[in-house]
């Protein structure tokens, strides 16, 4: 129903699995299988995000399957949410972590989640659904940016991890009280990763 109101058709999922692909799901016979290593976060994330960027959701579905630019979806919001978990119980450059389950010894410990607990206001109250929003933001400004085909979007990825790198280390000292700097981070201070090396043969 959610993504009706933002304008993409949804009709008999079930029995059309193409929908699903669509919307950018890698199982099209199976989409809850896409969300295996984030469990119902991911899933909460994207129904939060088409509820409050209706418009956005609609423009970057129709220019995944009607103008073959773009990236899928759902798989990019998977990818988010897989990300940022990542970000908040290891840090920048920690080992992934599952965001269904995030180690309860370890708990959420990374510096970007130092930050946060700084939030208050508006942001404070859906801090993970926001933080999910300003990422998906600078997904796509860098997909701008670089005029990105599918093949590229690990680099962009990347280059999204590089901003909270940056983020993080411009707001360390004073952790701001809203995620308004993350809104309006400047993507231009990022360089897009090299692709990786072709193996050689042999290899």
């Amino acid at each position: 129903r959610t993504l009706n109101q933002a304008g993409i058709e949804v009709k008999n999922a079930e029995s059309q699995p193409d929908t699903w692909s669509k919307l950018g799901f890698q199982q099209a016979f199976c989409p809850q299988g896409d969300f295996r290593g984030t469990g119902m976060l991911s899933l909460h994330c994207l129904h939060y995000y088409a509820q409050t960027h209706r418009g956005m959701v609609s423009s970057l579905v129709e220019a995944y399957n009607e103008r073959s630019e773009g990236y899928p979806f759902a798989a990019a919001g998977i990818n988010i949410t897989s990300m940022l978990v990542g970000l908040l119980t290891q840090g920048a450059e920690g080992e992934h972590r599952s965001a269904s389950a995030p180690d309860a010894k370890e708990g959420f410990r990374g510096p970007l989640f130092v930050q946060l607990t700084r939030v208050q206001g508006d942001d404070a109250d859906k801090l993970f659904e926001e933080l999910f929003c300003c990422t998906f933001g600078l997904l796509e400004q860098l997909w701008v940016r670089y005029q990105a085909s599918y093949m590229m979007f690990n680099r962009i990825l990347s280059a999204v991890k590089e901003c909270f790198h940056l983020y993080i280390e411009d707001n360390w000292s004073r952790p701001p009280d809203s995620l308004e700097g993350l809104r309006s981070f400047d993507v231009t201070r990022v360089e897009l990763p090299e692709p990786p090396s072709p193996l050689k043969p042999g290899v």
